[in-house]
Order: structure tokens, then C-alpha cells, then sequence
């Protein structure tokens, strides 16, 4: 899990698929996935439109609710 930063990738339920421009290095990150059969958990936005910071699992029983929260207002994008 962590903040992957490509804001180009949208994220629903069946996978990741890239919109605008599709920069070559989110479609080599969607490779990556599919290629180790990994699932991405998160499928709210979280940062406007973006959906930034994923949690993958190889199984979709292991993780079993993901809480979208207020980000920090002490962050620099925030102020």
C-alpha cells in the first residue's frame, strides 16, 4: 500500500485502466498488476478526482474495508 501518484489511471472494481494521456509509466504499473494478479482495494478519489493511494492484495478476501478519510491539513497541498 502507498501513494503511487498516477493520476491517470482510473480504478473501479474490475482493475485500473489509464484515461488522458496514458503516461507510459501507468501503463507499465497496470502491467505490473495484472501480471502478479494483484487486486487494488481503494476506489474512492481522495485527492479531487484521483485516486492516489492504493492497497493491493493478492487475495480480495484478505482485506475487508477500506475507510476513505479527511486528508491532513497539516500537509503542504493542503495549506
Amino acid at each position: 500500500m502507498g501513494d503511487f501518484n498516477y493520476e491517470d489511471v482510473k480504478w473501479d472494481n474490475e482493475g485500473g485502466s489509464c484515461r488522458g494521456k496514458r503516461k507510459k509509466a501507468s501503463l507499465e504499473m497496470l502491467d505490473k498488476i495484472g501480471a502478479n494478479f494483484l487486486i487494488q482495494h481503494v476506489h474512492e478519489p481522495m485527492f479531487g478526482t484521483n485516486t492516489l493511494d492504493l492497497v493491493f492484495s493478492e487475495n480480495p478476501n484478505r482485506i475487508f474495508h477500506v475507510k476513505i478519510e479527511p486528508s491532513f491539513n497539516s500537509s503542504e497541498k493542503n495549506m
